[in-house]
């Protein structure tokens, strides 16, 4: 986003300009080939798992429940397409039972489970009962694609899925 000032001058009738770039803020939905009549939103900020959650049924949808490889690999290229390297949080949780994972949108159980990633002391991403959320790496190492069981009050970027 752009913003133009208009600074009048002291001297005669001279005008200068003043432009200033800014970071947009405004969430968006992309139209994407992972799931036939999906949308997707990638968050700019982050949040936690519950209010991840909520922000996501505002802007009308729920946290992304990534159903599948094909739809992993989709919402993978597509960010590293336009540079988005990070955590974001998923609708993928074991709330109800340690170890088994559901989509919270809906209450199914996942049918796949993708890599995991270890952090950075290499501890791998399955942990216990305090971690209770998936979240899905876009990072350009050995994290692409994978996903890691995440305490939910920590503060993560999230993708919204909605109906195109």
């Amino acid at each position: 986003m752009k913003l133009i000032f208009l600074l009048p001058l002291a001297l005669g009738n001279m005008v200068s300009s003043l432009t200033i770039e800014t970071k947009s803020t405004t969430p968006h939905w992309v139209t994407l080939s992972c799931d036939s009549g999906h949308k997707y939103l990638f968050s700019e900020t982050e949040m936690t798992w519950q209010d991840a959650r909520a922000e996501c049924k505002l802007y009308g949808g729920w946290l992304v429940e990534i159903s599948g490889l094909r739809e992993n690999n989709c919402l993978l290229k597509y960010a590293e397409s336009v540079g988005l390297q990070d955590w974001w949080w998923t609708g993928g949780n074991d709330e109800a039972n340690e170890g088994v994972f559901v989509h919270d949108h809906d209450g199914t159980e996942l049918e796949w489970l993708s890599c995991w990633a270890s952090n950075t002391d290499g501890v791998e991403g399955r942990h216990g009962i305090e971690n209770n959320a998936l979240i899905f790496g876009t990072y350009q190492d050995y994290r692409a694609g994978c996903w890691y069981d995440d305490r939910g009050y920590l503060k993560w970027k999230f993708i919204c899925e909605g109906i195109a």
